[in-house]
Order: C-alpha cells, then sequence, then structure tokens
C-alpha cells in the first residue's frame, strides 16, 4: 500500500482568491456596482438635459436655479458613485477583499492611483457643483469619514494578510483626506492634495515590494514569513523605508500631508475632530511596524527560504517612489503651488441657492 498523502493546505492568497470568487466578484456585487455607477451617468445626462451645459464654468450657476429636490437627488447620484470609488465607509466591503485576491501590480495601480479617482470626483465635482449641500450633509459625511479614519485602522492592526492589512491602512488614509475635503477649510484641502500624492507614492512603493515577497514565497500572509532582513538585506532597507514614509515620518510626504489635514480639521470643524482623527496616525505606526517586525526581524517562518533578494526593477521602481515621497517631503510647494488656488476658491462658503423662476412668478403679487 502507498503512503497516504496529506492534502494540501492552501495559502492565504489562494484562500482569498476563493473568497473573492464567491464574494467580492459575485453577480450581486457586480449588479449593484454598475447600477451606482450608471445612476451617476443618468444623472449627468440629465443634469446636460435640464441645464443645456456641460461646462463646468456654466454649471454651478445653472444647478443652483433647480429646484432644491433636483438638486439633492443630483448630489445623492454624485456622493454614492464616489463613495463607493474612493472608498467611504459604509461602502467600503468590496476594498480588502480585492485587494488581497488581486496581483501586487494590479493593487499598486488599485491602491497608488485609482482610489485617488473617488477624491478626485469629491473636489472636481461635488464641492464646487453642489456648495450648499455639502454644508448641509457635512456632519453627516464628516462622520462617516471619520469612522472609516480609526476604524480603518484599528482593523488593519488585526489582518493575518499584508495586502489586507494595506486595503484597510488606504481606508484610514484616504478617510483622512475625505474628512479633511468635507471640512471644507483650505488648509486641509491643501493638505488631502499633498496626502494624495504620498499615500500614492509609499502605498504603491510598499505593494511593489509585497508583490515582490508574494510571488516568491507564494503568499502574503504576516506569519508566513519571519527573519528576511538576514536573508535579503536591500528589501529589508526598501521595505522599511515604505512603511515609515506610510506612517508619516518627519521628512516625508507623508508627515506633510497629514499635518496639513489636522490642521486644517481642527480649523474647520473643531480640535475634537482632529484629535480622534489623529489617533489613525498612531495605529498606523503599529500595524506597519509589526509587519516589520514580523516579516523582518522575527524568527524565520515556513516560506521564507523561498524569498530572495528583491530584483533590480523592483527595487529602482520602488526606489524612485520613495525618492518622491522624500522630495514632497522637504518641498512640497509644487503641490501646494498647483492645488493652492483651487483650494482656496472651494473653501469659499456656498452662496445661497437661487429660487426658480417658476416659483418666482407664482409668488409675486
Amino acid at each position: 500500500m502507498g503512503t497516504p498523502t496529506t492534502p494540501a493546505i492552501p495559502s492565504r492568497e489562494e484562500q482569498a482568491r476563493r473568497e473573492i470568487g464567491v464574494t467580492a466578484i459575485s453577480p450581486r456585487l457586480a449588479v449593484a456596482v454598475t447600477a451606482i455607477f450608471l445612476l451617476l451617468l443618468v444623472a449627468v445626462w440629465w443634469l446636460a438635459w435640464q441645464c443645456g451645459t456641460t461646462s463646468f464654468a456654466a454649471l454651478p450657476a445653472a444647478i443652483a436655479g433647480l429646484t432644491a429636490d433636483q438638486r439633492a437627488l443630483l448630489f445623492g447620484a454624485f456622493v454614492l458613485a464616489f463613495a463607493v470609488k474612493t472608498p467611504l465607509v459604509p461602502l467600503h466591503g468590496w476594498q480588502a477583499r480585492t485587494y488581497a485576491a488581486a496581483p501586487g501590480v494590479v493593487v499598486v495601480l488599485l491602491g497608488g492611483a485609482m482610489a485617488k479617482l473617488g477624491v478626485y470626483g469629491f473636489l472636481r465635482l461635488v464641492l464646487p457643483l453642489f456648495p450648499h449641500e455639502m454644508q448641509e450633509w457635512q456632519t453627516v459625511l464628516c462622520t462617516l469619514a471619520v469612522i472609516g479614519v480609526v476604524g480603518g485602522a484599528a482593523v488593519a492592526i488585526v489582518q493575518e494578510d499584508a495586502k489586507r492589512m494595506l486595503a484597510y491602512s488606504s481606508l484610514s488614509h484616504l478617510g483622512l483626506v475625505l474628512l479633511g475635503v468635507f471640512s471644507l477649510s483650505p488648509a486641509a484641502l491643501s493638505g488631502a492634495a499633498v496626502q494624495m500624492v504620498a499615500h500614492g507614492l509609499s502605498v504603491s512603493a510598499l505593494f511593489l515590494l509585497i508583490a515582490h515577497v508574494e510571488r516568491q514565497g507564494r503568499a502574503s500572509g504576516v506569519d508566513d514569513f519571519g527573519g528576511l532582513a538576514n536573508r535579503a538585506p536591500f528589501l529589508a532597507l526598501l521595505f522599511i523605508a515604505a512603511a515609515l514614509a506610510s506612517a508619516g515620518l518627519p521628512g516625508t510626504a507623508n508627515f506633510i500631508g497629514e499635518l496639513l489635514l489636522l490642521l486644517g480639521i481642527s480649523q474647520g470643524l473643531g480640535l475634537w475632530w482632529a484629535a480622534i482623527a489623529g489617533v489613525s496616525v498612531i495605529l498606523g505606526a503599529v500595524y506597519l511596524l509589526t509587519l516589520v517586525q514580523r516579516w523582518f526581524f522575527g524568527r524565520e517562518g515556513l516560506r521564507s527560504e523561498a524569498v530572495g533578494e528583491v530584483d533590480p526593477r523592483t527595487a529602482t521602481a520602488a526606489g524612485l517612489l520613495l525618492a518622491g515621497a522624500l522630495a514632497f517631503g522637504f518641498y512640497p510647494a509644487p503641490i501646494e503651488r498647483a492645488a493652492g488656488p483651487v483650494c482656496q476658491r472651494l473653501a469659499l462658503p456656498a452662496p445661497a441657492p437661487a429660487v426658480p423662476a417658476a416659483v418666482t412668478a407664482v409668488e409675486a403679487p
């Protein structure tokens, strides 16, 4: 008789891929996301038909002339779509599963660039087109954002997969950016621009390096590796630098962005809002340094032997990203010059919405 073989235990990556095949990319989720963005598309079509223009210069005045109910429906459609894209709590359920199951290079694109499109939508469309509604819903949106800021960081601490950890980290960092946007403070809006660039640089470097470890070790679990600093010292150097940049080490762009955001939030919303959001900075250092300690300085894990030194292409890409984070940390003026005038304009008090002509005619004596 042959010796019975023990069935192979799937890695966390394989388990996540199975999970995402069943849940994250399920027909229900696909239909829900498609419906939300179709709603946005219908809102844009209706807006163009009703206002007779799609010019950014003419739309604010045209939207101000709509009825309150029409503006509220349009505002809801725009906010819902961009809240899914960023994401904003409670529409964040897709993010961690997608990040965990997607290949590393895809996650670099998702976390480093595409997640910022939702914030861009709030800055470029929602704030200038619906300033009155933004002020009406400011408290609700800020509450959802601060839940994402602190909750995302807290959940990241207990994750057992590095990519899921960074997914919740992105939820926390982008929640802080959204809180700054919703505060309508010039300093926070300027900080949001800096933080989006900084987060894109640091998290892209982290995901590139995690992709290297995952590609060689066939896993990305927090406990799957250990002692990698002895086996791959240059990988350890790059990873620690990326983790410190993401944690907001002074001298990096993340530090400037977080500082401007917290100062702006305290000015626009109050000190307590900034204090609660600031907890995420401490929690961020906890989960990032925990990952560094377990992967690079802990005892060797089951898959550590498979991981070697980082390849030149990945090292060059990560090094350039980290150089950008360091350069903007010491000299963020290019970002502030580009974003400053726009932020000042977006932070102006919203004008009172115009009364539709038909209503005026009815009420006239």
